[in-house]
């Protein structure tokens, strides 16, 4: 009788399509798996776990295209894949594959106003959202010396319902905005699938219910050289220790998150330019008022690596 050995070597390339040309163990017929012998380190473990992972999503992906009947070529290119790995040689893609993690970091949408007339569309649905959701809302704890603008209303809502009525029907154009904003939206849809009833925490930063409605402050924040927001996010106060520790009155917007869930801020804004002075249209019309921005913290437990080809998407 003659047993079948097969050792798979240390992960040499990295290369999806080489490392599974090494699988041919799993070709064997299942009248003969009583003799295969297989002995593998963990770099290549690892490894087929990620293909795995990986053709899975992609087979996902494909299937809702097939159950709604619609073309591939509307698919955005792009799908989980470990950052150890990549499909192929490079000779062999006729385009670069772009990559994104998401995991342990916030998001932040850097150019909000990059399509005007989407600015009314943005803000409209967020008032639908808030709107939908005003009873769930309520001002976030925190030390009594915070101002109006470092007071936010705070939500736990489910995730599924934040996806659909709010994170899929903003839209924001500025290509460096927009691509990592669909793989965002693609990595929370896939955690959906295994997690349905998962939920996360919203917040509408700088707010209040007055009458039954949301009143939200617009914060004004500038625009740097390359045209995106130059900083979103207010810093601690104080700034310093003194008679009051550092951060002790106000944690800063970045803290204001649960480590361990998706957390979305929405923030209302002002936009200036670089020197802070209004910015005009051709008639001397101040531009870029109250428009919506977002913020989205994707915790370390949901985290993915992502490929795409940014030229379909």
């Amino acid at each position: 009788m003659v047993h079948t050995f097969s050792e798979i070597p240390t992960l040499a390339t990295g290369q999806v399509d080489t490392t599974l040309q090494r699988a041919r163990f799993f070709g064997y017929k299942g009248s003969y798996l009583g003799f295969c012998r297989v002995w593998l380190d963990n770099p290549n473990i690892e490894a087929f776990r990620a293909i795995i992972e990986h053709e899975e999503d992609v087979r996902h992906r494909l299937e809702e295209f097939d159950v709604n009947n619609r073309h591939l070529n509307e698919w955005d290119r792009e799908a989980v894949l470990d950052q150890m790995l990549r499909l192929t040689r490079p000779n062999v893609l006729y385009n670069d594959i772009d990559r994104d993690y998401f995991g342990q970091e916030w998001f932040i949408v850097g150019a909000p106003h990059d399509t005007e007339n989407l600015i009314p569309y943005n803000k409209l649905v967020v008032s639908d959202f808030t709107t939908n959701h005003i009873n769930s809302f309520a001002t976030n704890q925190g030390h009594a010396e915070r101002t109006d603008l470092q007071r936010h209303l705070e939500a736990e809502l489910p995730l599924e319902e934040s996806l659909k009525q709010l994170l899929n029907r903003l839209k924001f154009t500025r290509e460096t905005d927009s691509q990592t904003y669909s793989s965002l939206r693609g990595l929370i849809n896939s955690y959906l699938q295994d997690n349905p009833n998962e939920t996360c925490l919203v917040y509408l930063i700088s707010s209040k219910v007055e009458n039954n409605s949301v009143v939200q402050t617009i914060r004004q924040r500038r625009l740097n050289q390359n045209d995106n927001i130059q900083q979103l996010f207010q810093g601690e106060q104080p700034t310093s220790n003194g008679r009051l520790r550092k951060g002790e009155v106000y944690i800063g917007d970045r803290n204001i998150k649960n480590q361990d869930k998706v957390t979305i801020q929405i923030h209302r804004l002002n936009l200036t330019d670089v020197s802070g002075n209004p910015i005009l249209d051709e008639n001397g019309n101040v531009i870029y008022n109250d428009l919506v921005s977002l913020a989205i913290w994707i915790p370390e437990t949901i985290g993915k690596d992502i490929i795409r080809q940014p030229d379909n998407i």
